[in-house]
């Protein structure tokens, strides 16, 4: 028969593997969820009731040398996406678009184009489309009904290779329409008949002056 060795730790050493396993494996999460994509937007606001044209861009990103899969822009619902861009081929391609797609109210840019609508990470792909250099700009028209009101809260969010998700939140303030026309009208007192008791020479009569109502601007002219 042969003989087995067996090795057995103390507790104080198991209690420091099990620990040192753990903050790897804590440190590995967050070093996933902390993707630096910087998300910008010239767009402050919105207006409702036609189709809006709003850009995006995204720098940085691959700060823990993770390829970004997937970059999304998701709007309120009953928000439809009408076009966007750029289209570009997908693919493991560094810093190249990936393949858009319309998913309303979303869109997203992903590296393959199988990948169906969503706004999930592409796990086991190996590759990516973006890694911490040129900037992506992003365009989106999307089209908002007349009833929507209020802020637009947009969720802007960005996939690691490895599983790493960062979600970021953009404001767009309703544009107010502009006042509708006043104009000037003016208000003439009505007409006054005068009947002189017999033997009356005149009378006193009092009456209001014209006024006026609406946006009113008079030039004066000086004789």
């Amino acid at each position: 028969m042969k003989n087995r060795n067996f090795t057995f730790l103390p507790d104080k050493l198991n209690r420091s593997l099990w620990l040192a396993c753990l903050f790897c494996l804590l440190g590995f999460a967050q070093a996933n969820a902390q993707l630096g994509v910087n998300w910008s937007s010239p767009n402050t606001m919105y207006t409702p009731g036609q189709v809006n044209s709003l850009s995006f861009t995204a720098t940085g990103g691959g700060s823990t040398g993770q390829w970004i899969d997937r970059l999304s822009i998701t709007f309120p619902a009953g928000i439809t996406v009408t076009a966007g861009g750029p289209n570009g081929g997908g693919g493991c391609l560094a810093n190249t678009p990936g393949n858009f797609i319309i998913c309303s109210p979303s869109a997203s840019w992903r590296t393959n184009v199988g990948i169906p609508c969503g706004t999930a990470a592409f796990p086991g792909t190996g590759c990516g489309w973006w890694q911490n250099a040129a900037a992506q700009n992003l365009t989106l028209d999307v089209n908002v009904p007349a009833n929507f009101t209020g802020p637009m809260v947009i969720e802007l969010r960005a996939n690691g290779e490895f599983g790493g998700v960062q979600i970021n939140m953009h404001t767009l303030a309703q544009a107010l329409p502009p006042p509708p026309d006043d104009p000037c009208v003016l208000v003439c007192p009505p007409n006054i008949h005068i009947s002189l008791d017999p033997g009356a020479c005149d009378q006193v009569v009092g009456y209001n002056e014209p006024s006026q109502v609406g946006n009113c601007v008079f030039e004066t002219q000086v004789p």
